[in-house]
């Protein structure tokens, strides 16, 4: 995650019904770049979004998890 400007940054998963199923990241954090990790253990297969607010952009990114 690229963090161009310091602010309120919000990452987190949702499934393919809309549901919040993880929170990545969520608060302050200063700019710079940032590894988040997915503990999916607990979630099926199937189709995921990733949705990261910041600075008064989104970005969203669709992944396939396989088991």
């Amino acid at each position: 995650l690229a963090v161009p400007e310091a602010g309120q940054v919000s990452v987190q998963v949702y499934n393919i019904m809309g549901q919040v199923v993880a929170t990545l990241a969520n608060g302050y954090m200063d700019a710079s770049t940032y590894t988040l990790t997915w503990d999916a253990s607990n979630a099926s297969s199937g189709v995921y979004f990733v949705k990261a607010q910041s600075a008064g952009s989104v970005t969203t990114q669709k992944l396939m998890l396989m088991k």
